[in-house]
């Protein structure tokens, strides 16, 4: 990130060498979508599926599959790792409360990377979401008729793949360029939203996450997109915002954050600002109805990609 909080933080010391771990996952086949989705965001390397997996992994219960994703713990810290391998049980038990009834399990392995691939690199590639066109720092190809963003991909959310990420950059693309000048962008994670944002006609993104995971990757897609001077970041929650407003809000949460964020959040909108939800599942539409009619906002653009939705508001 920018500023003090620049440089990646933990609570022990960085390993050293390749620390590859594999972490292979058994969950109901109609569930595997949002797992994969849910691994990518959390910063791994690659993965495969059941029909390419060791015959060792071949038991397994019928209507379910494997997943076997592979992370890079080299430069994580202790903690970090810990922090890591706590994000994917979660993300299973996210799965079996979303899917219900099943068998759900992961188990981890220390890998060779070199038994992956000879080049980590060739698991991540650029890719077009609307009139946006990213990819990793290593990909040089040029595409002048779309808006590039250069992100690294590492142990942070944002890589542009997830539902929720793609939902408001099709807000973004559909509503803008934008005569508004200031964003704020909740829970940034790798920066993606708010970096879209200055791609877009704004001219100042602040931005803020409570994880510490994200420094280093965030501070590198800061640089790789020249955006210094125009994105400033920190880590901690809206309350250190004090009383400034935003032409723009960006809130890519989960609903239980949103619930209880949510009335801060608008409390930063400025005169005919506007507000981008996501995170939202489709079911929990009528929960952030009645947030909204009690903070006194409309909905003016809403959109849906498979379990999720994405709603824009303005005051009434």
């Amino acid at each position: 990130m920018t500023g003090a909080a620049g440089t990646h933080s933990g609570t022990g010391p960085a390993r050293k060498g390749l620390i590859w771990q594999s972490v292979t996952c058994q969950v109901p086949g109609d569930s595997a979508e949002f797992l994969t989705a849910g691994l990518w965001d959390l910063g791994i390397m690659g993965l495969v599926t059941d029909d390419t997996l060791n015959s060792t992994f071949n038991s397994v219960p019928p209507k379910h599959c494997l997943v076997q994703a592979y992370f890079d713990f080299s430069n994580l810290s202790d903690s970090e790792q810990t922090q890591t391998r706590q994000a994917v049980a979660d993300l299973i038990a996210q799965l079996r409360d979303l899917f219900g009834p099943g068998e759900y399990s992961l188990a981890w392995n220390e890998i060779d990377p070199a038994r992956i691939s000879p080049d980590w690199r060739s698991f991540h590639t650029a890719f077009q979401a609307g009139c946006f066109y990213i990819q990793p720092p290593w990909d040089l190809t040029m595409h002048p008729e779309l808006l590039t963003l250069t992100l690294n991909p590492a142990m942070a959310f944002g890589t542009g793949q997830h539902a929720t990420t793609q939902l408001i950059l099709r807000f973004l693309e559909t509503n803008g360029p934008f005569m508004a000048k200031t964003c704020l962008d909740c829970g940034t994670g790798s920066g993606i939203l708010g970096l879209a944002t200055l791609k877009l006609g704004l001219t100042r993104v602040v931005a803020f996450d409570c994880d510490p995971l994200v420094q280093a990757v965030l501070h590198d897609n800061i640089n790789l997109n020249h955006a210094s001077s125009t994105f400033s970041a920190f880590i901690g929650t809206q309350s250190c915002l004090r009383k400034c407003l935003f032409d723009l809000i960006l809130a890519n949460l989960e609903w239980p954050i949103i619930q209880q964020e949510g009335p801060n959040l608008l409390s930063h909108l400025g005169p005919d600002g506007s507000c981008v939800f996501s995170g939202i599942l489709k079911e929990q539409q009528n929960l952030i109805d009645a947030l909204l009619a009690r903070t006194g906002h409309s909905v003016f653009w809403m959109d849906e990609q498979d379990e999720w939705l994405a709603l824009a508001c303005r005051t009434k």
